[in-house]
């Protein structure tokens, strides 16, 4: 099993955030083997904190939630990502806002400001969850997301949008060697068609559709990309963010069928029941 690791001195940054538009900054410092990932929200009274465990999940149409008592902190999941692929296991995030930064709307630029830092490996190992049997979450429209045995980790996706020809139909397979996920998924921007992005504007749920933090769909346009397949690499990248939450390796394979983060979430709750000791 792979050690655990965090960074050599702390860093910080600081951006916008598309759910509420608004500045923050973010310090991230080392800490101590099997501390995990907490999140301090240096806004509020008292400090509170939130560690990335499956208890605190929430559920949220476009993002990735923890909240423990007053400790909520939304959008999570790029940064997860980046630690995932870095090797950090273990990290204090400081927040002084409700949602982590979007940044450029990839893990990218979290990934550069952990290299900064320095990574270094902790004598702890990483737990390990080899899966028996498969497990399956699924929703209306056709969304399904599967985790079933396999000899090494593996993430696969299907994008399908038959409505919205600018994006189409992609497949992509990637392997959970931490350079191809560092090389392969950090880069990719989140996405959104630009008739969503105009609902979530009039519901309240976004502030922001500014194209510099992520790639916003028009009708009749195709999209700048920065890589190939950019679009399913993304939802690739949401899926090893929100895995890191479990706080663990995997000897398994998974599979998305146009899922997001709330099957990603329920995935996430069934494989914590059935693995309680991992």
């Amino acid at each position: 099993m792979r050690k655990q690791g965090t960074i050599a001195h702390p860093v910080s940054l600081h951006g916008r955030g598309f759910i509420l538009d608004r500045e923050t900054a973010l310090k991230l410092s080392p800490a101590e083997a099997s501390t995990g990932f907490r999140f301090v929200r240096t806004d509020l009274q008292g400090q509170p904190s939130v560690t990335a465990h499956p208890r605190y999940l929430r559920s949220a149409p476009n993002c990735t939630v923890l909240e423990d008592g007053d400790a909520r902190v939304m959008v999570v999941e790029h940064l997860l990502a980046a630690c995932w692929a870095l090797g950090v296991s273990n990290l204090i995030i400081e927040v002084d806002a409700p949602e982590i930064p979007t940044l450029d709307g990839s893990a990218l630029p979290f990934a550069e400001k952990l290299e900064s830092a320095g990574i270094i490996t902790q004598d702890a190992t990483i737990p390990q969850i080899a899966l028996h049997a498969p497990v399956v979450v699924s929703e209306d429209g056709g969304k399904l997301l599967i985790a079933f045995p396999a000899g090494s980790f593996r993430l696969s996706y299907l994008l399908h949008y038959p409505d919205l020809p600018e994006v189409g139909t992609d497949f992509l397979v990637i392997t959970g060697e931490l350079e191809q996920l560092r090389r392969e998924l950090l880069p990719a921007r989140t996405f959104i068609p630009e008739q969503e992005a105009r609902r979530l504007l009039q519901q309240g749920l976004i502030r922001s559709t500014d194209e510099s933090m992520g790639v916003v769909i028009h009708p009749g346009h195709t999209p700048q990309m920065r890589l190939p397949h950019e679009l399913v690499r993304h939802k690739i990248l949401d899926l090893l963010g929100d895995l890191a939450i479990l706080g663990c390796e995997f000897r398994a394979q998974f599979l998305g069928i146009m899922s997001g983060h709330h099957l990603n979430a329920r995935l996430i709750q069934a494989l914590a029941a059935r693995y309680p000791h991992h």
